[in-house]
């Protein structure tokens, strides 16, 4: 499974590239793409790709405890939320035009448009793909998932080679893009997302597993479909709620230019958690529910525990890595040679560096969120996750619309408040689950060793940092001499701590 979000995580990377390589940071192109591009991944990110996927794994679990297995009811809660997921995908692609008006300025409104129609049926082959991954899942099948998005990354990059072949503009404009060009990257874009699904169907299938249309018949089967369609109401509500944020977000990149910016640094900061956490998360989540479902409390406040223990043991180090070396990052990989030394893409580069290094400090925040996240689900805990939700988008509104007075933080700020809302998320959430499980539950018992070990390993990275940019100009060469260094010194300054985690990994193992 590590191996396998390893590689969906590389060829994204690879993708972010070859997308900045076409449409360019801080071009209009680049902002029309992101912005249409929003929609889909924001529900598959919020909704399927956490939210639904932790309300559907319990909801599977528990159902199992049926003479059949669960297979029947499956099969009705499969049937139902690809009917929605129809209806909603239909739905957003006759919005496309309103919705491009709520994300981005006038002149980038109608290339917006056309993305968005191109882009907007992932909605539904998102779903399925969620759908598919939580029956997998529950049949103790984890590697596929992991896998299918490397599928989906690979598609995306045929896509851009092709928006380089065919006729148009080297470097378009949202005025001189061609039609061409236009069809090529956004079709391409969501044949991905098709593919990615179909093979996760392909291994469902292969365990055995067939798909029937199936509605309620039995009182048992009402109920407990009537208990999923709670779930999902309150997944919905948690999502509508988060929509706030992310529009909020998207409006104020949009018209200061910055989006691909603040997209760039997130792809950055998201590799981390998606190759160790999101891993370890899947694994645990099956046990996860069926402890809750027997009400076995012990065995709830033991995964979370350790699920916490995981986050902040393995991303700590890593978080105070990417503060200190964020730039640097950032202009190595999206300011350097691949894509020319010219001004424009050192000063892009530096920027994605700058969001990077002022959001990094969120990483495990955002990790612990979506760890209680699964375990309130488990719990069948609808109302605590969308207050809490609510609390995190008012810290991000409140931050954004007073930040942007600010033209100097213009492009941090908006890291930052997302940042800052995962950390009120984090308290909030660790708060509600102590005052459930008791003192000492979850995570506060093991920040003092992984913040000693983090605070000295970047100190000495930050020292060579000094010492390389004394002697060295501001340059792609510096950076990437600086990452190389700083990079080698922050790993043998965790020698010892590397041990320890090692040691944390197998005991949660």
């Amino acid at each position: 499974m590590a191996l396998g979000s390893a590689a969906s995580r590389a060829t994204g990377f690879i993708r972010g590239l070859m997308l900045v390589s076409a449409l360019g940071t801080t071009t209009s192109t680049s902002v029309s793409y992101n912005a249409a591009n929003t929609l889909p991944n924001m529900v598959y990110e919020l909704m399927l790709g956490g939210v639904l996927s932790s309300v559907m794994v319990p909801t599977l679990v528990r159902a199992a405890q049926m003479p059949d297995g669960g297979l029947a009811y499956t099969q009705r809660v499969l049937s139902r939320v690809t009917v929605a997921l129809v209806i909603v995908s239909l739905a957003a692609v006759a919005c496309a035009a309103a919705l491009a008006d709520l994300l981005v300025p006038p002149h980038l409104r109608h290339l917006t448009a056309i993305f968005g129609a191109l882009l907007l049926p992932e909605i539904l082959f998102y779903g399925l793909a969620a759908l598919a991954t939580a029956v997998l899942n529950v049949r103790g099948k984890f590697a596929s998932s992991a896998w299918a998005p490397a599928l989906n990354n690979v598609a995306v990059c045929i896509a851009i080679v092709g928006f380089w072949l065919v006729p148009g503009p080297r470097r378009p404009t949202p005025v001189s893009m061609s039609g061409a060009q236009i069809a090529v990257l956004g079709a391409g874009t969501t044949i991905g997302v098709v593919a990615q699904t179909m093979f996760l169907l392909a291994h469902l299938r292969r365990t055995g597993y067939r798909w029937k249309w199936q509605v309620p018949v039995d009182s048992e089967s009402s109920r407990r479909t009537s208990e999923f369609r709670a779930a999902v109401r309150s997944a919905f509500c948690y999502v509508l709620i988060s929509q706030v944020g992310v529009v909020a977000v998207q409006r104020a990149g949009s018209y200061n230019g910055h989006l691909t910016t603040f997209a760039n640094a997130d792809l950055l900061l998201q590799i981390p958690f998606g190759v160790i956490v999101v891993s370890y998360l899947t694994a645990v989540m099956p046990s996860l529910s069926a402890a809750a479902a027997g009400r076995d409390l012990f065995n709830v406040r033991r995964h979370y525990a350790e699920m916490c223990r995981v986050a902040i043991v393995t991303l700590l180090p890593i978080a105070g890595f990417l503060i200190v070396l964020g730039r640097d990052i950032g202009v190595m990989v999206f300011g350097g040679a691949a894509f020319g030394r010219s001004a424009a893409t050192y000063t892009g580069g530096t920027q994605v560096g700058w969001a990077l290094a002022t959001s990094a400090w969120g990483l495990v925040p955002f990790a612990l969120v979506m760890i209680q996240l699964r375990v309130f689900y488990a719990l069948h805990d609808l109302r605590t996750p969308v207050l809490i939700n609510i609390g995190m988008v008012a810290t991000k509104l409140g931050l954004i619309l007073g930040g942007t007075r600010i033209s100097a933080l213009r492009v941090e700020w908006l890291n930052i408040a997302t940042s800052a809302s995962y950390l009120v998320g984090a308290v909030v959430g660790h708060i509600a689950l102590s005052n459930r499980f008791g003192r000492g539950a979850g995570e506060r018992s093991t920040f003092r060793r992984p913040v000693i070990a983090t605070a000295s390993a970047s100190t000495v990275a930050l020292m060579v940092v000094v010492a390389v940019h004394t002697n060295e100009i501001a340059s792609w060469r510096a950076s990437a001499i600086t990452v190389g260094l700083a990079g080698t010194a922050w790993l043998v300054a965790l020698i010892r701590y590397g041990r320890y985690a090692i040691a944390t990994l197998r005991q949660t193992s």
